[in-house]
């Protein structure tokens, strides 16, 4: 008898929400690993423990790649992934975690966009309708602050809708150029470009800073556990995920993740207003209307 089944629907959901629990806490550990390390540190170290922890399974999935997959895995792996993992740190110096996971959900919007203009996806009206309602939300994200008034970090939030855009890049490059790799091999494959590349950058960078803080060992310990949980493991549970059920289902994550972002956001300290919460509702609606079949 299976503890969990992924056949069953109620599996399925409880999946969902852990999922979204992890991917929702990433942005608060960025954060808590600030308190030591750079924003390029955090970066590099993250994906260095992400490569760690997947290296038993990296022999086996470099053996299905082939040569016509290079040029997009290289992409996927040091843009989509590694250069994004660098601007979310980068920008939350100046940025609350919970907007970091508010316009992370803007996500689903530009993979839409992306799939539209550069891979001539078919759109149907209610789509664009979402995707007009989406950008509304998001405008709107950029626009306003907390308190309702012009929010002075335009351009870090700008930085943080450059990282949504490459990681839609991502999305379709996996659905329209790797659809013959399944999804974990090409997780596994990524962190195995990226991973060793990101070792020398951490250990190249000026780490006195960092170990002299009174912080190190935590701040180490928040940035290892995202690396571990909210890239290498939640990668294989997003991807088991699809397996059983559907992309569509999948991608609901994207409505739990500023839920938990927000949650954690507010028990920092952190200040959420009417205004910004107002704009992720436009997010939301957009985003289902995109994904509704």
């Amino acid at each position: 008898m299976k503890i969990i089944d992924l056949n069953n629907k109620y599996w399925q959901y409880a999946t969902l929400v852990v999922l979204a629990i992890i991917w929702g806490t990433s942005f608060i550990l960025m954060k808590k690993g600030l308190n030591s390390y750079s924003g390029v540190q955090i970066a590099s170290l993250r994906m260095l423990s992400a490569f760690i922890v997947l290296i038993p399974f990296m022999p086996k999935a470099i053996k299905k790649i082939e040569k016509k997959h290079l040029p997009f895995l290289l992409f996927i792996s040091l843009i989509g992934n590694g250069f994004t993992a660098f601007l979310f740190p980068f920008s939350q110096k100046h940025i609350d975690s919970s907007v970091a996971g508010m316009l992370n959900a803007t996500t689903p919007i530009l993979t839409f966009m992306v799939g539209v203009i550069f891979y001539k996806t078919k759109v149907k009206n209610y789509k664009i309708l979402g995707l007009i309602v989406g950008l509304i939300g998001v405008l709107l994200l950029l626009y306003f602050n907390y308190t309702g008034g012009v929010n002075n970090n335009l351009v870090y939030l700008l930085l943080l809708v450059l990282a949504a855009t490459f990681y839609s890049f991502n999305v379709n490059m996996v659905k329209f150029n790797l659809k013959d790799l399944n999804g974990t091999t090409i997780s596994i494959v990524t962190f195995a470009i990226v991973g060793p590349v990101a070792g020398v950058i951490f250990f190249m960078s000026d780490l006195s800073t960092a170990i002299s803080s009174p912080k190190i060992v935590s701040s180490t310990l928040y940035i290892v556990i995202l690396g571990v949980f909210s890239s290498a493991l939640a990668t294989v549970i997003f991807n088991v995920l699809i397996k059983y059920t559907s992309t569509v289902f999948a991608s609901t994550v994207t409505y739990l993740i500023p839920i938990f972002a927000v949650m954690w956001g507010l028990a920092d300290g952190e200040q959420v207003g009417f205004f910004e919460l107002f704009s992720v509702i436009f997010v939301v609606a957009g985003i289902y209307l995109v994904n509704k079949d």
